[in-house]
């Protein structure tokens, strides 16, 4: 997918607005109680499985709140057996050098900046595995804060904790 950046034709004179918009107080009473680098919220946080296990074997998928994010991140990662025998373990290693955590649904904070391979491996009571490979950018905040608008990288699977031989590349991160 390649990046879109919206802007105006140049022909298109845009004048400052006469006078600033006061600001809306709810706005600003909201913006003072949220941390605007925590991605982990994961209410309303549905499955949308574009693609429901298409073979007999065990598979699972994974994903993420945030693919792209400011260092200092809070991220929440989750995964789902798709089939296969129950119980379900799993095991995430966020490609950082920090340790490795368990479970279906776990949190992790990225301080080191770069591209960062997650891979989540799903296993099933009969030990089958299954891997599934996100990938998450990260960047300092003054480019968080200059940065602009691109589509994420998808996310890749591989079969019998194989990582995929490639992943799909990344935009590079903006700087000022």
């Amino acid at each position: 997918m390649q990046a879109t950046v919206a802007s105006l034709p140049e022909t298109s004179p845009v004048a400052p607005p006469a006078v600033l918009p006061t600001p809306n107080p709810s706005v600003s009473a909201f913006l003072s109680t949220v941390d605007l680098n925590d991605f982990s919220d994961v209410a309303n946080w549905d499955w949308n499985l574009e693609d429901e296990a298409d073979i007999e074997d065990f598979e699972i998928d994974a994903d993420g709140t945030s693919f792209f994010m400011p260092q200092g991140n809070v991220v929440t990662y989750k995964a789902k057996a798709l089939n296969g025998t129950p119980p379900f373990t799993f095991e995430w290693d966020f490609g950082d050098g920090s340790p490795k955590q368990k479970g279906e649904m776990v949190k992790h904070i990225f301080t080191a900046l770069g591209e960062h391979d997650v891979y989540c491996v799903g296993r099933d009571a009969s030990g089958a595995d299954y891997t599934v490979q996100l990938t998450a950018m990260v960047i300092t905040q003054s480019d968080w804060d200059a940065r602009t608008i691109f589509e994420p990288k998808e996310k890749t699977h591989g079969a019998d904790g194989q990582a995929p031989a490639t992943a799909p590349s990344a935009p590079p991160p903006v700087t000022p």
